[in-house]
């Protein structure tokens, strides 16, 4: 009978020794792992038959519980070291969710070193050494499959061999962690842009409520609302003499804004619900609602509750100081820290009014920076920088590039130091407002332009000179043969024929744009004034 005897199966190049437990193809000797030789010497011994899983596991694992997966494992090993192609299989066939099959020709014959038998403690079969052949649901028993170490010796060998593996993975594991945490994180960047306004009236952005976008019109001094994927703008009436927004609450259903003559007010966001807060001048929503942080006239920093009661002066003030300019006030989305732009430049300080100190004192000195805000997750800090600090306060709204501080804890790397540039000219940002999904920013944008023109003393008009080009500063040659003048806003100097031919360039660009408006050019005569006139 086959379970009592050990065969020798061969097929195509493979020649597999059930006795010596060993498989060799083109007659190199392979390497095959105990439980994925049993499962090959099961579906050999039953060539062409189709055999479950159900039966392989019993017969190979016996009562120890274990998942497909080991068979799985077992059957890809085999298909490794005979060649065999899943999809064109030449020996082992799966038939799905059933079992396998060897579909190869197989020529078995008995293996001339005699019977199974057992001849003693060193011929010993241990339980797991056996496997089951579906024919009679026998076992048979090999005795050169099994190891003649003690038991004990054979867990410490198998306890090692897990530990070490364990180790190697742990290592493995750390390594990668820290590489992870030590590999500089990524600088933020911006990918698109989108214009959400085409009406051409300048504003100053207050907020949003995750839907829409609220704004002062500059213009009209008037409150407004439009959608964040653009659309109809929507006037919001409020009972207040050139109302000024500073903020819209977290939940979205309260304007702060601010009047002329110094109070600051918190208004529903459909204008109705007027209620007065306190005489300040700027101010900010606490994360959770509850409180807002403003400045009066003297620069001097309060909180006061929502419904305006209690209000306090944080430690941090210093009296009063005419000249100190806060404003643009910024709460921390977890509410331990407050930001402000005092004098030209970003300041912090605790929600409780300590540690009050200049957020970046030795980046770009003589540079203004300010109205900075919050992303939702606290992870970055949107601020304004642009030109010199002699500028006029209308250069504050417009005239600046966008940065942002990291601000990312929790990695073994320290935050950038130096801020992150975001945008570059020419479009001049203002008022940046972080969405609440923290995905986008929504600012104001202006690109500034000009036209040369000429004043025609015999017609009495203004006409356009060198086609209108977009430049200032314009000085002619005293032969009249040349004019030389300064692109706008890029500050190039430039040589042309008076007829505007043969251009040539002569400088680079300036790296701070002139922003002045209004600005007569050059005088050539009393009959003829070259000026600028911009268009925002």
């Amino acid at each position: 009978m086959m379970e009592n005897k050990s065969f020798v199966f061969r097929f195509v190049d493979v020649e597999v020794r059930e006795r010596e437990f060993s498989l060799i193809k083109a007659g190199t000797v392979l390497a095959v792992e105990p439980k994925a030789f049993r499962v090959l010497l099961l579906l050999l011994r039953n060539p062409q038959k189709l055999i479950s899983k159900e039966e392989l596991l019993k017969a190979v694992w016996g009562d120890t519980a274990v998942t497909e997966g080991s068979l799985t494992r077992c059957i890809w090993l085999l298909r490794r070291q005979l060649g065999d192609d899943i999809n064109e299989p030449r020996f082992i066939e799966t038939v799905a969710t059933v079992g396998y099959r060897f579909v190869c020709k197989v020529e078995i014959s008995e293996d001339g070193s005699g019977d199974l038998q057992a001849t003693g403690e060193a011929n010993r079969v241990n339980e797991g050494d056996f496997v089951e052949t579906p024919a009679n649901g026998q076992i048979a028993a090999n005795p050169l499959m099994q190891i003649d170490k003690p038991a004990d010796h054979r867990e410490r060998s198998r306890f090692r061999s897990w530990l070490l593996a364990g180790a190697v993975i742990l290592i493995v594991g750390l390594a990668t962690a820290i590489w992870n945490l030590r590999r500089p994180l990524s600088a933020p960047r911006i990918t698109d842009y989108a214009q959400i306004t085409r009406d051409g009236q300048r504003k100053i952005l207050g907020g949003t409520d995750g839907a829409r976008l609220y704004f002062t019109h500059w213009n009209t001094s008037s409150i407004g609302q439009v959608p964040i994927a653009g659309g109809q703008i929507a006037k919001i009436p409020v009972a207040l003499q050139d109302p000024g927004l500073k903020d819209v609450s977290p939940d979205g259903s309260r304007l702060l804004i601010a009047s002329p003559d110094g109070g600051l007010w918190s208004i529903g966001v459909l204008g109705d619900s007027i209620n007065h807060l306190a005489n300040g001048k700027e101010g900010a929503w606490s994360p959770d609602g509850r409180s807002v942080v403003y400045t009066d006239s003297t620069g001097d920093i309060y909180v006061v509750q929502s419904d305006g009661s209690n209000p306090y002066r944080l430690d941090a003030s210093t009296g009063p100081s005419p000249g100190r300019l806060t404003f643009d006030l910024s709460w921390s989305p977890d509410g331990s820290r407050i930001r402000f732009t005092r004098n030209h430049a970003l300041w912090e300080m605790s929600s409780s009014g300590s540690k009050l100190h200049e957020l970046i004192p030795d980046w770009r000195t003589s540079i203004w920076k300010c109205c900075g805000r919050w992303t939702s997750d606290g992870e970055f800090f949107i601020f304004l920088s642009g030109n010199t600090v002699t500028r006029t306060a209308d250069t504050w709204g417009g005239a600046a590039e966008m940065w942002a501080m990291d601000e990312r804890q929790g990695r073994l790397l320290p935050p950038r130091a130096e801020p992150i540039p975001l945008s570059s000219g020419p479009m001049r940002w203002g008022s940046p407002i972080p969405s609440r999904d923290g995905r986008k920013i929504f600012v104001r944008g202006l690109i500034q332009r000009g036209e040369l023109i000429r004043w025609d003393g015999q017609s009495g008009q203004m006409r356009s000179y060198l086609g209108g080009i977009s430049a200032e500063y314009v000085a002619f040659s005293k032969d009249d043969k040349f004019v030389a003048y300064t692109s706008f806003p890029d500050g190039i100097l430039w040589k042309s024929n008076i007829d505007g031919s043969g251009l040539v360039q002569l400088t680079q660009p300036r790296s701070i744009p002139n922003c002045f408006v209004g600005r007569q050019m050059a005088r050539r005569s009393f009959s003829t004034i070259l000026c600028r006139r911009d268009n925002l």
